[in-house]
């Protein structure tokens, strides 16, 4: 009987320890990622610096990008890749900007990219690449553009589009 009484206790006492090593889990992979977004939103607040005309930087939420049209963003997209490519630490091999008309449609090739990473990315990250591309958007409506339009493909090195985000005003 007291055998069995210390076999109960060895199992409360286990899935106690069990428990609270998730949750001390989940607490260190929350904190992961909520520093993964800050870094990236950091990054990206960069990046944006860099390849866009910008009136005002700092963190992405604060910055504000000049009046531009869609061939000055993709000029600027297009001068601005290889800082994109570099800070990318290898995941971008290449980022092109191109326009149609009211439409700027951004393809950026990656060969270490696969669809669950880029959805896993958009899972964690989509409201920032909402933001960018709504700071696109704004800029160009502010230039004078009627419906503005940002699409972003990212591709294989084959041209397969691995995933494909549009976003209007």
């Amino acid at each position: 009987m007291s055998s069995d009484k210390n076999k109960q206790k060895k199992h409360r006492h286990f899935w106690s320890g069990f428990g609270v090593f998730v949750v001390v889990l989940a607490l260190v992979a929350f904190a992961g990622v909520q520093l993964e977004r800050h870094i990236i939103a950091n990054k990206a607040a960069s990046i944006v610096a860099k390849a866009a005309p910008v009136t005002k930087a700092g963190k992405l939420a604060d910055v504000k990008l000049a009046p531009s049209t869609p061939n000055e963003i993709a000029d600027r997209l297009n001068s601005g890749k290889e800082t994109l490519i570099s800070a990318s630490n290898g995941l971008i091999d290449d980022a092109t900007a191109n326009v149609n008309g009211s439409t700027v449609t951004y393809d950026v090739s990656s060969s270490k990219l696969s669809p669950l990473l880029v959805s896993t990315a958009m899972t964690t990250n989509g409201d920032q690449v909402q933001q960018m591309a709504d700071k696109l958007l704004t800029s160009m409506k502010d230039a004078g553009t009627s419906n503005p339009k940002v699409v972003i493909n990212v591709t294989d090195t084959n041209g397969n589009v691995i995933k494909s985000l549009t976003y209007t005003n």
